[in-house]
């Protein structure tokens, strides 16, 4: 039996590259002045839920007729308490953002379990 999933996938999360400048958002950069350089904005998978990826067969294997992998387990538990504003990239946004995150990096990686639409995360 195959499982078919009946809700919508989450829209990818928008986090900001460099504190947010004159005008903008999280999800809008100000791109009206020609001496402010460019705004950029880094774009991850939403988080997904554990009983959402398991219904998809994200931690199953066929090995040795188990049908959860155990190592799988443990990265469960990791990504499940994974936040992205733990890694070193991140940084608190000065007043008055300081509730908001920038991640100066070329690229985020990704530490919570992510959603997918198909195969494994």
């Amino acid at each position: 039996m195959t499982y078919g999933r009946s809700t919508p996938v989450d829209a990818p999360n928008i986090l900001l590259r460099k504190p947010r400048g004159a005008g903008e958002s999280d999800d809008r950069a100000n791109a009206a002045d020609n001496n402010v350089p460019p705004a950029e904005r880094h774009i991850v998978p939403p988080r997904t839920a554990r009983l959402t990826a398991g219904q998809h067969g994200a931690f199953d294997t066929l090995a040795n007729g188990h049908p959860m992998n155990a190592a799988a387990y443990t990265d469960l538990v990791n990504r499940d308490k994974a936040r992205l504003e733990a890694l070193p990239i991140a940084h608190q946004e000065p007043a008055p953002n300081e509730n908001s995150w920038y991640f100066d990096a070329d690229s985020v990686p990704i530490t919570y379990l992510p959603e997918f639409i198909r195969g494994k995360p």
